[in-house]
């Protein structure tokens, strides 16, 4: 079995040392004060350090997390978030059909410091995807924009890092990801207020997953142009096989079929504009007894079934 979780880490203990209205800090300038908080960092770090690693029960060493290193581009414009160190997500996994006589239930655990907060997870049965909400500085427009963290893991084993990513925008559910063909595909809708054409704008990010031998992160391979009218943001999604199910939704709901069989060039090759009663959001639940079907429920008015024919690009 495996178990997912994700918590906040507690910088009070460590920071409030720091603060400038400390009464070791009155009448230091800005000079002496900068200079006078590192040496007490500093002597806080390895008692901070040592507490952490026990709170965070690794087996050992830190082999079973991502290195920070690896999720920071090094360059003076890299923002995220404004903290990298705000969460941690960890995955155990332990045999429930083992004989715990004694009392013991050994646990492995893998886990990765994540900006933001945890949004939605999609599993397979071989890997794990955590999806951090949080925001990146955009400096062309001076503005914090949504960007989504993602976590890969393999648990084929004992949980250990796989891969990890950043995209634009945030996830709506977990329905919003999928694993195809060594794929992660991903739809997204990002908010940017300011803009005065649309505040929104919805695709579905393609990622490869990293092989052995191909490091850590996750590459964006493609991306589709804005999904919906504009002002429309997603509001379900699902995958069967090569083709991606979207609904957007702002006052009618615009059903989208994308065909992702190109993991460079994703494209629309259908859409249908289903009226709703009260303007209630739609469900998109595959039809198991027909997987070319699918269909559509309303929480409210009614529930259609739609045959789906296979689509081809123009």
């Amino acid at each position: 079995m495996k178990l997912i979780r994700s918590g906040q880490l507690k910088y009070t203990q460590f920071a409030t040392g720091l603060y400038r209205y400390n009464k070791e800090y009155c009448g230091l300038n800005a000079t002496e004060y900068s200079k006078k908080a590192s040496e007490v960092a500093q002597n806080m770090t390895d008692e901070f350090a040592s507490r952490l690693f026990d709170e965070l029960e690794l087996d050992g060493d830190c082999s079973s997390i991502f290195q920070i290193s690896a999720m920071q581009s090094g360059s003076d414009k890299d923002n995220t978030d404004g903290n990298l160190l705000s969460n941690f997500v960890q995955i155990s996994r332990f045999d429930m059909a083992a004989d715990y006589s004694n009392q013991d239930i050994p646990i492995k655990r893998g886990g990765a410091f994540a900006p933001g907060y945890i949004r939605s997870i999609y599993s397979s049965q071989n890997s794990t995807f955590t999806f951090n909400s949080g925001y990146s500085y955009n400096p062309e427009f001076g503005q914090w924009e949504s960007s989504t963290f993602i976590l890969g893991f393999d648990i084929s084993d004992d949980p250990k890092p796989l891969a990890i990513a950043e995209i634009p925008g945030e996830p709506i559910n977990q329905y919003a990801a999928d694993l195809f063909d060594g794929h992660l595909r991903v739809a997204t809708t990002k908010w940017h207020w300011w803009n005065d054409v649309s505040t929104t704008t919805n695709r579905i990010f393609i990622l490869k997953v990293p092989g052995d031998t191909e490091g850590s992160k996750m590459n964006v391979t493609g991306f589709t142009k804005h999904l919906g009218k504009i002002n429309e943001s997603i509001f379900a999604v699902r995958y069967i096989g090569d083709k991606g199910y979207v609904v957007t939704f702002e006052q009618k709901d615009p059903f989208l079929v994308v065909d992702l069989s190109n993991y460079t060039d994703p494209q629309v090759v259908g859409e249908l504009e289903v009226r709703t009663t009260l303007n209630v959001s739609l469900v998109l639940l595959p039809s198991f007894s027909n997987f070319n079907n699918i269909a559509i429920a309303n929480a409210i008015t009614d529930s259609r079934i739609f045959i789906l024919p296979t689509p081809h690009r123009n």
